[in-house]
């Protein structure tokens, strides 16, 4: 086997520990056992495919992530790739010789399937602490995908194909592998080598992988989302904008769990309110993709929404049917849902807010380090309501962010020059990292501002 090889590879992106949805460890063996191979990280530029075995997969799948951990025992993992490539695809190379199966090709065009997307194709770092001995080691080193990819065992098997750069500097530490003695028990298989070249070096062995995904399926429901619901208030002596923000899990059976926070502008009676907890409910969905969801907030609201799952169940588009508790009786509520991701934000996402009920928007670009560092610029449109403020402005913001476990988070900006407060946010990372929603918390009048942003 050449061990070589495989040491002059590998990858990803700065992370977090904890899952969206579910994190499909392959080979299956190792999801609470380590690998017996460290596979160290190494500097040059290579190529690196592995192939996994169909049967390592019950259903077909959405892959929205990819995580890595580093192999007990052996220190801290660090590296940095100018550019690293990573594209899924269906393959009919086999791992294993079983049943007179082929092993993969050593030419890497060969081993491509019909349908492979890239699914990241950017700078990339990424540290771990590591862990001792025996381990295993979290899966805290995680690439958020650009793209989902549809997996469907039925047709193939999995192939993960990731071409790097030379690293800056010198990388640290080993990833967590597995090697097997004969090709009749393989479960994953490598080629690997120089990336310059067609072809490169089989071995039976591979990275411990964790696939972030969802069941591929467009008219049932599981795993979790995060949400941002709008409500529309009335009458006048009331209106004010509102919004709520969180993570709901569906657990396939018909129940609704989650977290969530709540925040309203202030009113003619009231001060601006926001409140965090957590939500019950429960859910159905129908043959053709709609449904139904109830969710009761211990904020004292409960509300049922009308439901149509898109994107092969990694998305929600919501109406309310009925909203009952406090001022928002009865009152009418439209929202989106997209697949959480148990990850951090990390690289510079396009993000776009709106203000309701005061109608202005606010664009921009938020640069995150994966360190907790924020940086941000932005341009503002606004009807003049305020005479003291010049309809269109524009500026620059640096704060602070953190990340827990199910992907929501919250941003602080410390206030700038003329600002009476600091601008704080609490969001929800989505799409295997590459999108998020956004609420502010902050404000001093009736406006609330929420929006979306997007990897760029």
């Amino acid at each position: 086997m050449n061990w070589i090889a495989l040491r002059t590879v590998f990858l990803l992106l700065a992370a977090c520990a904890a899952s969206f949805g579910d994190t499909l460890v392959v080979p299956n063996n190792q999801a609470t056992a380590p690998g017996n191979l460290a596979i160290s990280v190494g500097a040059n530029a290579s190529r690196f495919q592995e192939i996994v075995g169909g049967g390592q997969f019950a259903q077909p799948l959405v892959i929205n992530g990819i995580r890595l951990r580093p192999a007990p025992g052996t220190g801290p993992v660090s590296f940095n790739y100018t550019s690293l490539k990573i594209t899924l695809s269906t393959t009919q190379a086999y791992p294993n010789t079983n049943n007179g199966h082929m092993l993969p090709s050593t030419t890497y065009a060969n081993n491509v399937g019909p349908d492979a997307t890239t699914i990241f194709n950017a700078q990339f770092s990424a540290s771990s602490p590591g862990c001792a001995a025996p381990g295993p080691c979290p899966f805290d080193i995680v690439v958020p995908l650009a793209t989902p990819f549809s997996f469907d065992p039925s047709k193939g098997r999995l192939l993960v194909d990731i071409v790097t750069s030379a690293t800056n500097g010198a990388p640290t530490g080993s990833l967590d592998g597995v090697a097997f003695p004969d090709s009749s028990s393989s479960t994953v298989a490598i080629v690997s080598g120089d990336s310059t070249q067609a072809s490169g070096s089989a071995s039976l062995a591979g990275l411990v992988l964790g696939l972030v995904g969802g069941t591929q399926m467009s008219t049932s429901l599981s795993g979790s989302f995060g949400f941002l619901i709008y409500i529309s208030l009335a009458p006048t002596t009331v209106d004010s904008g509102t919004g709520v923000l969180g993570v709901m899990r569906f657990d396939g059976a018909g129940n609704v769990t989650g977290s969530y926070t709540f925040q309203r502008g202030s009113t003619s009676t009231k001060a601006p309110q926001t409140v965090a907890g957590t939500l019950t409910g429960t859910y159905s969905s129908n043959p053709n993709g709609t449904g139904t969801v109830t969710l009761a907030l211990d904020a004292g609201l409960t509300a049922t929404f009308a439901m149509v799952i898109t994107d092969g169940g990694q998305g929600l588009q919501l109406v309310g049917t009925n909203l009952i508790g406090g001022d928002a009786s009865g009152e009418v509520t439209t929202g989106v849902a997209r697949a959480a991701y148990g990850g951090s934000p990390n690289g510079s996402y396009g993000f776009q807010l709106n203000n309701s009920p005061i109608p202005s928007g606010t664009i921009g670009v938020a640069n995150f380090d994966g360190a907790g560092n924020v940086a941000a610029s932005y341009t503002s449109v606004d009807v003049g309501t305020d005479p003291n403020q010049p309809p269109v402005m524009s500026g620059t913001l640096t704060g602070t962010y953190s990340t827990n476990p199910d992907g929501s988070g919250t941003i602080n900006f410390p206030a700038q020059s003329g600002q009476s407060g600091n601008s704080a946010f609490v969001f929800v990372v989505t799409d295997g990292g590459s999108g998020a929603l956004l609420l502010l918390t902050t404000g001093t009048g009736s406006n609330v501002s929420s929006g979306t942003a997007r990897l760029q």
